[in-house]
């Protein structure tokens, strides 16, 4: 009985298994980053845990994928040097990524990626000892991230997935190189 049992489920999870195919896509979602500080050429900005969206399309060519992506950070500033602020710091950042899919005998599907592109981070609205502070930013600077997800196929057009990424983005002009690391959960749709 036990052997009819366990021939029974491996052959539904093979019947199920996903295998390399082709398709075009488009993905979206959200998530939090860990990061909550940023250092300045003459201060160090603390804000709450930032959350963000990202949306991105791209093609899949059997185990491997490439896409075009749009991720968007927003946390609310609390400190500048250790004395209480208030403000707006957000980051627009366009990336280009390149995975390999490791496929296996069922739904899930292990994803490896590596990716460049460039990011614009600002910080608006800023208010310390009831003064108002100039906005900073920096703009078309180079960023490159390294990703790991996991993803599970709901049916043959849906997947979700996590994701987690490491987002490096080098020094410009207001804020010195920083690095993010982040978890995300997002949903795609294949065409």
């Amino acid at each position: 009985m036990k052997k009819l049992i366990s021939g029974l489920i491996l052959s539904s999870c093979t019947l199920m298994a996903i295998e390399p195919y082709n398709a075009f896509y488009i993905t979206a979602g959200g998530g939090v980053d860990f990061t909550d500080s940023i250092n300045t050429s003459s201060s160090t900005l603390t804000y709450e845990k930032p959350y963000h969206w990202f949306g991105a399309i791209g093609y899949q060519f059997k185990n491997y994928k490439i896409e075009i992506e749009e991720i968007y950070t927003q946390a609310d500033l609390y400190s500048v040097s250790e004395v209480k602020a208030i403000g707006d710091f957000t980051k627009s950042t366009q990336m280009l990524n390149a995975y390999y899919c490791a496929y296996n005998h069922s739904k899930m599907v292990l994803n490896l990626g590596v990716g460049g592109g460039i990011s614009s981070t600002e910080l608006t609205n800023m208010i310390q000892n009831n003064i108002h502070v100039s906005n900073i930013k920096d703009s078309n600077i180079a960023t490159f991230n390294g990703i790991i997800s996991l993803g599970y196929f709901i049916s043959d057009h849906l997947s979700t997935d996590i994701k987690y990424r490491y987002l490096y983005t080098l020094e410009g002009d207001n804020f010195d190189s920083f690095g993010q690391n982040s978890l995300s959960f997002g949903l795609r749709i294949d065409f």
